[in-house]
């Protein structure tokens, strides 16, 4: 606060030159965040929330926000590329709907006019999920949550400083945005924050700052001139006050009636401390938001259900005034302009479909900040919630789609709700004998060895780590991309082709100018003259006009559909287009389209004209006091034929987005449940510890021999006998293409030892294994049940059918590999592993056996008990926890032998 003030000198530079207080600015912040990192360091989510009120700065298109918000995406996409970072686990109801108005927003491009106001929409948009992503994924402990908010606080008392600067100088500030209505937003979402430092400090010193600071931030917002920040900051005095902790119901209710009046005087001090707002008052009809409501509001009549595409609303809003009863403001010449209100500014552009999830992205959040996980961010969760506030009643009045303080605190209301890192796991309680988990002794550990009791230090509360997203990016992830992305691509370009094309027949006229006309300066085209002929040319006295002169085969709605104009920045210049499938229809009526608005015109002025006349009476013979030139004359000679193809290409590019993107989704709602990972203590998780490491098939770190090797050596130290392991069960959770291919490398590495190895398939649930290296019809381990010989039915490996790196760690000993697939079996059959069949084979032969799942309806209990070594094989990123539990429980009941856990594709 102390630095805001002391820049006052150099804010002053504004009235001299533009470009030194903007030369001074930045180097004031690159100093102040030198000074921070020599001090105490800095995150990059505090710089990003201290720039949030930088955003303004910059020249042209490039902006310190979008700076920032590129640079943040680079970080977060080598963070999870090339560092295998885990983002915190959001839960799915927070990053759903967000990803729903992506996909959605993406799939409008299908029916946008314009590529160029979609393209642009998009950007934004995707500015806007970088902040989300940013106070989502990176603020990923509540230590950090506070750490952004100060950072945050700090850079609002900056902006303040500008507020309280234009206060005294009469005029509006934005602060160090670009406009004063963000910048009015953002110094109200300040004041409950402020309050809630001021209600949490330390000392009566500290307090007594913050309740300066709170006057200084006040007066910031003030200095705004924005009506909407005033309403905003009303509405904070409110919900901060009587959101006070520790307040009872009755005394709550008597508080908020003060809080009601305080509110309202704070609104008015605010209204009439700064000139601007006098000035203007309330009888500009919102700074003409009164007619761009309206405007927009019948265009949403057009199409109510899925809106005329993202981006696209804004393009069509001023062309749209003329012709729009309730009107009153015709002179905005800009290209586009939105409607100055978020809600309606979605409803256009996405319909009531992405209306509606626009409002469960709002709504969601809001039910977090006030239902937050953890009871001690409980009074944190509420200042944000009463931060949202400003936000939502400014969206009535502002364009929102991507402010930056909106999708923080959404993202913050996700990071307030990852659950602990312990909710991934149900809740196995460990025994105190470490060893008997993992060699199956039954001593039992000394007193001296145990852990002493916790001291009173280490039970104060700490923070909990919070659980982290297992998602993985596996081959199976991007062939779902890619998969998704071709077929979108396919079924828009298809979809699209299947189109007629269309023929436009277009006429152009121009309204010419009559401040001066001929003989007499005082005749003017008024705004209303000009919006009588657009509403002409799109009437039905047109329509009916155009069919007669045409010969036209269509009702007078059907010609009226047609029928469109398109007029920019209420200029002069005006085209009307008649938009048909037919193009003999459309050179039918090319000839008409200006003589019928001529006709229609003359009509209308031949009807008037001798009341005119009689009413504009001469003062001396011979004078004429009215005009009789032509309103409008033709642009070209002759009008022009245009030809509309369907764009195929454009619709196969938004296909494949969408497909890409829908594809996206439905694999992270795949991975919503928390997987394993190589963090996990599964000794203390699940009671069994990581015996070995060992990469998958097909991958670019794949399993090696070695590795395979690794773990028939592990589990002969744990057998501790002096001859090798011969019954070597592996267990999977659930059918896996993992544990098939550990238990073919484990039977290949025994093998190249040169060593008599025979692989069983036993997995009755999924005989892939069979299917890959046999075939399901031929006989097996099925028909040994039934009393069948078992060593007519073992067959060679043909080592061509096994993965790559099993064939590498085989090498040229496929002599010693036997395979005994699982067989034929009926529908219904629902068989049970008898081991003891397995003892006709001799001492000199290792039998390793992929297992039935361990959390199928297959007893698995006399196989296990048979075992030397059983291994559980779990996949990192892709088994889930509880399916890791599960199987773990029959295994440490019925396994006689060391059972351990093989870690796959680490």
């Amino acid at each position: 606060m102390v630095a805001s003030l002391l820049a006052l000198p150099v804010l002053v530079l504004l009235v001299v030159s533009k470009w030194g207080v903007l030369i001074a600015a930045v180097a004031a912040v690159a100093a102040l965040i030198c000074l921070w990192a020599l001090r105490r360091g800095f995150a990059l989510i505090e710089v990003v929330a201290f720039l949030i009120h930088f955003d303004g700065l910059g020249a042209g298109q490039i902006r310190m926000g979008r700076i920032v918000a590129g640079l943040v995406a680079v970080v977060i996409v080598y963070k999870l590329i090339a560092e295998k970072w885990r983002p915190p686990a959001i839960p799915t109801r927070h990053w759903l709907p967000v990803l729903m108005l992506t996909v959605y927003a993406v799939a409008s491009g299908f029916w946008s006019d314009e590529a160029g106001g979609w393209l642009l929409a998009m950007c934004l948009l995707g500015l806007a999920l970088v902040y989300f992503a940013i106070s989502g994924m990176l603020v990923d402990s509540h230590d950090k949550i506070e750490q952004f908010l100060r950072a945050f606080w700090v850079g609002g008392l900056f902006g303040a400083g500008a507020g309280v600067l234009a206060l005294f100088l009469g005029t509006r500030s934005v602060g160090f945005g670009a406009d004063p209505n963000f910048f009015g937003m953002i110094s109200a979402a300040m004041i409950p924050l402020t309050v809630y430092y001021r209600r949490n400090a330390t000392s009566i010193a500290a307090r007594r700052w913050y309740t300066v600071a709170v006057v200084f931030v006040l007066a910031g917002a003030a200095g705004a001139g924005s009506r909407s920040g005033l309403i905003g900051g009303a509405i904070v005095i409110v919900a901060t006050i009587v959101s006070r902790p520790g307040l009872s119901t009755v005394r709550r209710m008597r508080v908020g009636v003060g809080a009601l009046v305080l509110a309202g005087m704070a609104f008015l001090i605010g209204f009439v401390a700064n000139p601007a707002n006098l000035q203007r008052g309330f009888a500009d009809r919102g700074a003409g938001r009164l007619d761009f409501w309206a405007v927009t509001v019948d265009l949403i009549g057009d199409r109510p259900l899925l809106g005329h595409g993202f981006g696209q609303l804004k393009t069509k809003i001023v062309p749209s005034m003329t012709t729009t009863p309730g009107v009153q403001e015709l002179a905005d010449t800009r290209e586009d302009v939105s409607s100055h209100n978020t809600w309606l500014d979605i409803a256009g552009d996405l319909g009531l479909v992405g209306l509606l999830i626009w409002i469960s992205i709002f709504l969601i959040a809001m039910l977090g900040f006030l239902r937050p996980r953890w009871a001690q961010t409980k009074e944190l969760s509420g200042t944000l919630f009463i931060m949202m506030l400003p936000v939502l009643s400014s969206s009535m009045f502002l364009p929102l789609l991507n402010n930056k303080l909106a999708w923080c605190l959404i993202g913050l209301a996700a990071a307030l709700q990852v659950p602990s890192k312990k909710t991934r796991w149900r809740g196995f309680v460990q025994p105190t004998d470490v060893r008997q988990l993992t060699t199956g002794e039954k001593d039992t550990l000394l007193p001296a060895e145990l852990d002493p009791p916790p001291t009173y230090e280490q039970k104060v509360w700490q923070a909990p780590d919070l659980a982290r997203w297992d998602v993985r990016v596996s081959r199976r992830f991007r062939y779902w991309i890619v998969a998704g992305a071709f077929g979108g691509m396919v079924l828009g370009a298809l979809v699209m082709s299947s189109f007629p094309v269309r023929y436009v027949a277009a006429g152009e006229i121009v309204l010419p100018e009559l401040a001066e006309t001929r003989g007499n300066n005082r005749v003017v085209l008024s705004g209303t003259q000009m919006q009588v002929i657009n509403s002409l040319a799109t009437s039905g006295a047109y329509a009916v006009e155009l069919q007669r002169l045409a010969g036209l085969e269509m009702s007078v709605e059907e010609v009226r559909d047609a029928v469109s104009v398109d007029r920019r920045q209420f200029g002069a210049y005006m085209r009307i287009q008649f938009r048909v499938n037919d193009a003999a229809v459309a050179e039918g009526a090319l000839p008409y389209i200006v003589p019928a608005l001529d006709n229609v015109v003359a009509e209308s002025r031949a009807a008037a004209l001798d009341r005119v006349a009689d009413e504009l009476r001469p003062v001396y013979p011979g004078e004429q006091r009215f005009d009789t030139s032509p309103l409008f004359l033709p642009a070209y000679p002759e009008p022009s034929i245009a030809v509309q193809s369907p764009k195929v290409a454009w619709a196969g590019f938004i296909g494949a987005l969408t497909g890409a993107l829908a594809a996206a989704g439905l694999v992270l709602l795949q991975q919503r449940r928390p997987r394993v990972n190589n963090d996990d203590d599964l000794l203390a998780a699940i009671g069994m510890g990581v015996w070995t490491h060992v990469g998958r098939s097909g991958r670019r770190y794949a399993a090696t021999g070695a590795q395979y090797a690794q773990v028939a050596t592990m589990a002969a130290e744990f057998v501790g006998r002096e001859d090798e392991p011969r019954r070597i069960v592996v267990g999977t959770p659930r059918p896996d293409p993992a544990a098939r291919s550990l238990a073919a490398g484990l039977a290949a590495a025994i093998a190249a030892e040169d060593r008599r190895v025979v692989l069983i398939d036993a997995q009755v649930d999924s005989p892939k294994l069979t299917r890959r290296l046999s075939g399901p019809l031929r006989s097996g381990l099925l028909q040994v049940l039934d009393g069948a010989a078992i060593e007519p039915l073992l067959r060679r490996v043909n080592r061509w059918r096994l993965p790559s790196s099993v064939r590498r760690a085989l090498k040229d000993h496929g002599s010693r590999l036997r395979f005994l697939p699982l067989g034929r079996r009926s529908r219904g059959q629902h068989p049970v592993i008898r081991p003891e069949l397995f003892d006709r084979f001799g001492p000199d032969v290792t039998l390793v056996v992929l297992a039935p799942s361990l959390t199928s309806d297959v007893p698995v209990g006399a196989l296990l008990a048979w075992a030397d070594a059983a291994l559980l094989t779990l996949v990192e990123g892709r088994t889930v926890t509880f399916d890791a539990e599960d199987a773990a429980a029959p295994i440490r009941t019925f396994s006689a032998g060391p059972s351990g856990v093989v870690m796959m594709d680490v």
